[in-house]
């Protein structure tokens, strides 16, 4: 590998994946205790075989969370699922998340899925029970969105 190619490389693994614009976005009402959840953007990507065939597709999303309350807000991001249709998917390498009280913070998470990336198709993020302010469950609505 020559140098240049070498700069090349390393810059491209610098540079942030780019997240687009929903085709549209449904984001959830604030909770009770006031947290909101924001879609950001998304990042939909097909990747196909050699026959042309879809053999995987990533998501990755970005999400803004807001915690106005006095407690830690926690993510459980094993909790999480996309929900296409009849299909559903977990977070790509699933950990916990932390919101300080009285902040903003955008999170990043990545799916592999079966269902393509049209505009057509409404994807769902379910919090399930992913959400919680200290040990006390945080209900919000599914985030609904379009790539």
């Amino acid at each position: 590998m020559t140098r240049n190619n070498a700069v090349i490389v390393l810059l491209s693994l610098l540079v942030p994946a780019c997240y687009l614009q929903p085709s549209a976005v449904h984001n959830p009402f604030a909770s009770r205790e006031c947290v909101l959840v924001t879609l950001v953007g998304q990042d939909c990507e097909d990747h196909r075989g050699l026959d042309g065939d879809p053999i995987s597709r990533d998501l990755g999303i970005e999400v803004q969370f807001e915690n106005p309350s006095d407690q830690v807000l926690r993510i459980s991001e094993s909790a999480i699922r996309l929900v296409v249709e009849d299909d559903w998917a977990g977070v790509k390498a699933a950990g916990e998340e932390e919101v300080a009280p009285h902040s903003v913070r955008t999170i990043v998470f990545e799916f592999t899925h079966h269902a393509l990336c049209e505009r057509n198709r409404d994807f769902k993020i379910a919090w399930d029970d992913a959400l919680r302010l200290d040990n006390q469950p945080v209900a919000i609505a599914a985030l609904t969105f379009s790539p």
